[in-house]
């Protein structure tokens, strides 16, 4: 099957930018260099095409309560048009996905699920909900293109293009941008401030330009999977299907704070019950490397005996960073801060230190 395009791919092949195939979609990986793409996010202001993110609108009668039990965090604190991150797991305590949950009115919702998950959280998500017939649940994610616009002058930038309320942190506003009409998102997986715009797929490459034009004036780039992926790492966010999936919990994973284990019940709550009471038996634990190099997804980790004990779930070397960075798998008993490992970089073992975040 071919891969999809998004409703972005000509304003990609525009700009001559390097396209490769992610999550079953082609997308940009870099339109001039992931170092020029990361500062201009971390010092200015940069954008991404995400439209490969999934969208679902779960509404009707029950909605809060049918989520209350899928997610793990509690979706009672949501006040309307705020939005929190949360979990989605199996039986076993295993993370189905990791999404953002948007509370769009008393009785409906939207969440945003990982590219990669969309089949897979749709069909565990209906599966459930057959047995409540007031409720519906939309697959929304052709509808949408989203659009990404992260940096420190992200808001000034948006403040040129709209009149509407500028939305706080982890809120979602109906906004309409440049005359375009918008559902825009105080979120982002940059570690920066800024935005996550839902649009309508026939308005994505008006919008997309708009941000172009207007946003010369804050030195705006266009950004690609790869500075998504220091980005993310430098600012200690985790990816589903590298840093955690369905043979790892929240405990192991380090994920507890998007956890409500007060709440009566959700899905997986009691296996994370009993992983409590037994403790669990590895840790994904950030670290950086004391010697040169960057260690890669499936690179091995060592004891200081050369004993084989964990593996490197993510690495990148961040551009204003002296030091490469990233996330491991450790057994529990040595998923220390302070502690050193070694790391089998193409045959060269490399010291690391397994840091607190």
């Amino acid at each position: 099957m071919s891969p999809k395009k998004t409703p972005l791919y000509q304003c990609h092949v525009s700009l001559v930018c390097q396209m490769v195939e992610f999550a079953h979609t082609m997308l940009p990986v870099r339109y001039t260099s992931e170092k020029d793409e990361h500062l201009a996010v971390r010092h200015h202001v940069g954008m991404f095409d995400i439209s490969h993110m999934g969208e679902f609108i779960i509404e009707g009668l029950g909605a809060a309560a049918f989520l209350q039990e899928m997610l793990t965090n509690n979706i009672d604190r949501l006040a309307i048009n705020q939005a929190h991150y949360t979990l989605m797991l199996n039986q076993q305590g295993g993370i189905i996905d990791d999404l953002i949950v948007y509370r769009l009115a008393a009785q409906k919702y939207l969440l945003c699920v990982n590219a990669a998950n969309i089949e897979k959280d749709f069909a565990h998500l209906s599966k459930y909900a057959s047995s409540n017939p007031g409720l519906t649940i939309k697959n929304a994610s052709e509808d949408y293109a989203l659009i990404a616009v992260q940096g420190p002058k992200s808001e000034s930038l948006l403040r040129c293009l709209t009149d509407d309320e500028i939305p706080k942190r982890y809120y979602i506003h109906e906004l309409k941008i440049a005359g375009i009409a918008t559902l825009t998102a105080r979120t982002g997986y940059t570690g920066e401030d800024g935005f996550e715009i839902f649009v309508a797929a026939h308005n994505a490459k008006a919008l997309w330009q708009c941000f172009i034009e207007r946003g010369q004036a804050f030195n705006l780039k266009p950004c690609g999977l790869a500075a998504r992926d220091s980005l993310r790492l430098e600012a200690g966010l985790l990816l589903h299907g590298q840093d955690m999936d369905e043979t790892t919990t929240p405990r192991e994973a380090r994920l507890m704070f998007a956890v409500d284990m007060k709440k009566p019940s959700f899905m997986g709550k009691d296996a994370l019950v009993k992983q409590q009471e037994q403790g669990v038996t590895k840790r994904l634990m950030p670290f950086i490397l004391l010697d040169r190099g960057i260690a890669r997804h499936g690179f091995k980790v060592f004891d200081q005996h050369h004993n084989e004990i964990g593996v490197i779930t993510s690495g990148t070397l961040p551009p204003e960073k002296p030091e490469s960075c990233g996330f491991a798998y450790i057994p529990a008993a040595l998923a220390t801060p302070g502690q050193q490992v070694l790391i089998d970089i193409r045959g060269r073992y490399a010291r690391a230190q397994l840091v607190s975040k």
